[in-house]
């Protein structure tokens, strides 16, 4: 993401935030995140690498593998996020299926109380 030294393209940032959801190491959703965030960031700098659903997605899928005990709270607040932008404009990042649809899957692996109300909640969305 940092275009200083290597040329980075948003498939390329995508390829290293999928590497981390499917690598299952302790730290991959938040090392995913953050890739996300300077996509973001940066595209805002002037970068032509542009996070877009697919960026967003695998963070979701990248917290919802994760075994974090908060792994489904943010992964649902990366979904808000995407919501967020797509309402300010940005239609590449509008959420999809597959967002949703793993929020919810990531609420279902939870140990929250009340995870099934939250699934509930997004699948009524």
């Amino acid at each position: 993401v940092d275009d200083s030294s290597i040329s980075s393209t948003t498939v390329s940032c995508n390829a290293v935030i999928d590497a981390w959801a499917k690598s299952g190491e302790e730290g991959a959703a938040e090392h995913a995140e953050v890739i996300l965030d300077k996509m973001i960031k940066g595209h805002l700098n002037g970068s032509k690498v542009k996070a877009n659903v697919r960026s967003f997605n695998s963070v979701i899928n990248a917290w919802a593998k994760s075994r974090d005990a908060r792994a489904a709270q943010k992964a649902e607040e990366i979904l808000d996020r995407m919501r967020l932008l797509a309402e300010e404009g940005d239609e590449d990042v509008r959420p999809d299926t597959a967002s949703f649809s793993t929020v919810i899957n990531a609420w279902a692996r939870s140990h929250n109380l009340d995870k099934a109300e939250r699934a509930l909640d997004l699948y009524k969305q």
